[in-house]
């Protein structure tokens, strides 16, 4: 938990620490952020610590908390807000702060006026001292970045100008977007500085006290180009992978996917290397600190844990009485009960969804809302990777079958293709010869291939190829973008719609589309009709243009959509997509859910000893975010295929064993009731 110390300085001074420390283990956290500084309105270097660095130290709040702290079995991780600074800090130290092109510098932090300082700036060495001089003096147990970060038109600092120059041989103030030969130098750049920092900072804490944990604010399911922060360049420099996959309704609520939390658990699991995960939640219904409603935060906290990361919520002081932390705590008491087999698992899952970091750096993809961000970069409208990426999740859960996130690295370095038999590419388009080498050799093995629009048309740095480095297993080659289209429609092949299920000859066409000329030896399955004209206009007639195509490769089978189908998914929720893009994963998957509601999520984890865990996150609401009443579900069904006889069948918020029959190669779980969220324990023989 990080329940923020108090807003005014008035508070802070007549604060009962120990009581705070009552209150927070009272709700069941075993460890918590505390600040080191006064950080409202941005950090104004006054510190909470001892210390002679700073302007003043209103209170030692470090020196009197950390005893009744670690009285009760509290970890108290130090918060170190290393993104937002005063206004001040522009005339007192104008070589610290981030900087525009034309030299101004940056402002308009959280609406207000602060900025933000630069990581290659000597602000570094005053953090360093500052880190160096609390763990010589304090017995804390690991410190906890916010931040740090570049922002969007930043940084071109003389700090900055003389490394990059350095590095690159380059005036960085000459490369300001995406058409400069070395835009991909200038975000590696910012990555590699994002980086060196933090394993600076680190090194300074573990030299005072070796073995506690650092790790910072890091990047969540969204390109981390923006703000400078690549989870894998990260995690060689941190103890710890977390993201604010909690932080939700800057915008419309009803925008904001109901799996947020769980999809961005899955991605820093993915990413992690093994290595712990937390997910960041705010107590607060964004933009404001308004309360989100109990129903989403203990969904919230029940999809952190279910995706195997550990929950963090953030707040005030004075907020833990409120009946959405009280909620919260009902969660964590709830899963601290049964610690000892949730500790530890690892996902699993026959299908998977790759993230390309290259992709959303690199191609188009717009930016979710978050706090770390004043100016926005927006993607190219049709050819949205994130969108896409979301129409693919989205899909995957309403299918009902568990499934897993991977990368590139995952999939190149860490086998995390071992066991997968279906692969969906959500537009993936930048892609290097080494992971397109990597997802061929999966298909030629026997895997399934699910692969939208310009997948592995661009080189990892955003470079268009001249045909697309899967041709050969997606059945195709590149011949152009087709055109935009508003109501444009594609026919059905009457074998692909009967294998598939599907009724409807035409359908509604992506909005992207892309001509492409099927292989030798690869099925044509749809075609683009010629555009229409307008939507009350005749059909026109049928194009020689693919829209689906169905190829063999090896001992596996790749399927591709020719256009954006998974943003359209998103966009549109067109059943036939559905099926078209989830068939594969629903054809004989290791679990499955069958319920009255396809929002329920299932996540299959596997516990240390081998037994399976399948959470079930039931986002069922009113048809309204936020989510005020989760509407309970009867008579749940779990499918699980695996040969072995369970011992037990337990589920653990009902308390109660649950009954099962083997049918076929399926083991079949009834489970009487679903509220918000259960979890079922299946032992083995």
């Amino acid at each position: 938990v990080h329940a923020s110390l108090a807003l005014k300085p008035g508070e802070l001074d007549v604060m009962d620490l120990a009581g705070f420390a009552r209150d927070v283990d009272a709700q069941h956290y075993n460890a918590q952020h505390v600040e080191y500084s006064i950080s409202w309105d941005g950090d104004q270097k006054l510190f909470l610590f001892q210390t002679d660095l700073g302007a003043g130290v209103p209170r030692d709040v470090l020196g009197e908390y950390l005893p009744a702290a670690h009285a009760r079995g509290i970890h108290v991780f130090i918060y170190m807000n290393v993104h937002w600074a005063a206004k001040r800090y522009i005339s007192e130290n104008p070589g610290w702060v981030q900087r525009r092109v034309d030299g101004s510098p940056l402002t308009g932090m959280y609406g207000g006026s602060g900025t933000s300082c630069c990581v290659n700036s000597p602000w570094r060495d005053w953090i360093l001292a500052l880190t160096d001089d609390m763990a010589r003096k304090y017995e804390i147990d690991g410190i906890f970045l916010d931040g740090p970060c570049f922002y969007v038109g930043t940084c071109y600092c003389n700090s900055c100008q003389k490394l990059f120059r350095d590095k690159y041989g380059v005036d960085i103030r000459e490369v300001t977007d995406a058409k400069s030969p070395h835009w991909r130098d200038f975000i590696e750049f910012r990555y590699d500085s994002i980086a060196r920092f933090v394993g600076d900072v680190r090194t300074a804490l573990q030299k005072r006290r070796p073995g506690a944990p650092l790790y910072m604010n890091a990047n969540g399911l969204h390109s981390g180009h923006a703000n400078g922060r690549n989870n894998r360049k990260l995690m060689q420099v941190q103890d710890i992978l977390g993201a604010e996959g909690g932080f939700i309704f800057y915008g419309r609520p009803i925008d904001t996917p109901l799996w947020k939390v769980s999809g961005t658990a899955k991605f820093l699991e993915a990413q992690a290397g093994g290595k712990p995960t937390v997910i960041f939640t705010a107590a607060g219904h964004k933009p404001w600190e308004y309360p989100l409603t109990p129903p989403e935060i203990r969904l919230s906290v029940a999809a952190t844990f279910a995706g195997g990361a550990n929950p963090w919520l953030g707040g005030y002081a004075k907020d833990l009485t409120d009946p959405s932390m009280v909620a919260v705590a009902d969660e964590l008491a709830f899963f601290a009960q049964h610690a000892e087999i949730l500790n530890g698992s690892v996902g699993l899952g026959e299908t998977a969804l790759l993230w390309s970091d290259d992709t959303a750096d690199y191609y188009g993809s717009h930016l979710p809302e978050i706090d770390f961000m004043v100016d926005k970069p927006q993607a190219l409208r049709e050819i949205d990777y994130q969108s896409s990426f979301s129409g693919g999740y989205e899909a995957l859960l309403r299918s009902g079958t568990p499934f897993v996130v991977v990368d590139d690295v995952g999939i190149n370095e860490e086998k995390a293709l071992a066991g997968i038999k279906t692969l969906l590419l959500t537009d993936v388009a930048c892609m290097s010869d080494h992971t397109a080498a990597t997802i061929r050799e999966f298909v030629r093995q026997g895997g399934t291939l699910v692969a939208t629009n310009n997948t592995s048309l661009f080189d990892e740095n955003g470079r268009q190829r001249a045909d697309f480095a899967l041709g050969d297993v997606l059945g195709v080659s590149y011949v152009s973008p087709r055109h935009l289209s508003q109501w444009d429609l594609i026919w059905l092949d009457e074998a692909f719609r009967r294998e598939y299920g599907l009724e409807r000859e035409d359908i509604p066409s992506p909005t992207y589309q892309v001509r492409v000329k099927a292989l030798t030896g690869a099925q044509v399955a749809a075609r683009y009709y010629e555009p229409t004209d307008s939507r009350y206009s005749p059909k026109p007639a049928l194009s020689p243009d693919p829209a689906i195509v169905t190829n063999h490769y090896g001992q596996g089978r790749c399927l591709y959509l020719a256009g954006n189908s998974a943003r359209l998914y998103w966009t549109y929720r067109i059943a036939e997509y559905f099926d078209i893009l989830t068939r594969a994963a629903r054809g004989k998957p290791l679990a499955a859910v069958a319920a009255a509601s396809s929002s329920v999520e299932l996540i299959l984890r596997a516990a240390r000893n081998g037994d399976w865990l399948l959470h079930l996150l039931n986002y069922t609401g009113e048809m309204e975010r936020p989510i005020k009443r989760v509407l309970p579900l009867e008579e749940v069904t779990l499918w699980l295929r695996d040969g072995r006889t369970p011992t037990a069948v337990q589920a653990l918020r009902a308390a109660q064993a649950l009954e099962w029959q083997r049918e076929g190669d399926y083991i079949k779980i009834t489970l009487p009731q679903l509220e918000h969220h259960e979890t079922v324990h299946v032992a083995w023989q």
